[in-house]
């Protein structure tokens, strides 16, 4: 062909892309040439850890988070607060009697779990103080006038003056020496009560009845909570967090173990396939011309596509 003809196949081609329902045909040819490739064609183990590792390290992370996330967040609290709706709206009512009904099964502890958790210092302050606090209820109404045991007898002190008080005394000090020798007994006393079965039951209803109460709770009332949290600490963490973890030895062979089992599984496959349903694809594939056509028939139009067209 002389320089400067034009070649009839690219005025035809350049026509069809101009034209709407060239584009459309176009559009649906490729999509269709694309849903006909096998998933391992663009899906790989080393593709994936590749992917993560650079978007990772990037430093949009850091802005994504702050720029994006964050004020979602205060958005999210301003709608709750607006709406006014509850943590059970988001669950239908199967989904809630599948949560309760896995919820009230009995929660089986182990002594040996019980027992680290009675030795824990904090727990054992929390046994001391409702002890030390029935013990001292028991012994001020034991030697108070009026009702308390010794009034009856008459040795109250409102018979005795400062007898009474002085009853009253030795028996607190005598609660607080017993309280402080008899704490291992306590609570060796509480680990076949906390490991029985009657409490696996008990623990199973009382997570029920947990859940029932959070799930009253307005979505305001979490956002709110979670928001009283150092947020902009912890965001501003994240992408450390993120890129340690990318990093990690263990976390790059869990990657790529899943890619692998998931090629095994599905990588032969055309995405047609995989994606298994024909309504879902139609509606995709809809959605596909009405954004790809017009980006063709633009792309037809651009000098430098035409240029390049005719150049070949």
């Amino acid at each position: 062909m002389a320089d400067g003809e034009a070649d009839p196949g690219t005025d035809r081609l350049l026509a069809r892309l101009a034209s709407a329902e060239g584009a459309r045909a176009l559009v649906r040819v490729g999509f269709d040439f694309l849903l006909d490739q096998p998933l391992q064609r663009f899906l790989s183990p080393v593709l994936v850890l590749e992917h993560v590792t650079r978007a990772a390290a990037s430093p949009r992370v850091e802005q994504v988070l702050r720029a994006h996330l964050r004020p979602a967040l205060d958005r999210a609290l301003a709608r709750a607060e607006r709406d006014q709706a509850t943590l059970g709206q988001a669950l239908p009512p199967d989904a809630r009697q599948l949560a309760e009904r896995l919820l009230a099964r009995p929660v089986e502890l182990s002594p040996r779990f019980v027992e680290g958790v009675l030795q824990q210092p904090a727990v054992r302050r929390l046994v001391r103080a409702v002890v030390v606090e029935s013990i001292h209820r028991f012994v001020k109404d034991l030697a108070s006038g009026g009702d308390g045991l010794l009034g009856r007898v008459g040795l109250g002190k409102g018979l005795f003056g400062k007898l009474g008080d002085r009853i009253e005394g030795r028996l607190q000090t005598a609660a607080a020496g017993f309280v402080q020798g008899s704490l291992d007994l306590v609570t060796r006393g509480l680990l076949p009560v906390l490991a029985s079965p009657e409490m696996a039951q008990e623990m199973g209803q009382l997570r029920v009845a947990a859940l029932r109460a959070a799930l009253e709770l307005k979505e305001h009332e979490l956002w709110r909570a979670l928001l009283a949290e150092p947020v902009d600490e912890i965001l501003a963490a994240a992408p450390g967090v993120l890129r340690h973890n990318t990093a990690r030895d263990e976390v790059r062979r869990a990657v790529r173990a899943e890619v692998e089992a998931a090629l095994a599984l599905e990588g032969r496959k055309p995405l047609r396939e995989v994606v298994g349903d024909a309504a879902l694809l139609s509606a995709w594939a809809e959605e596909a011309v009405r954004l790809g056509a017009p980006l063709l028939q633009e792309l037809a139009r651009h000098p430098a596509f035409t240029a390049w067209l005719r150049d070949g």
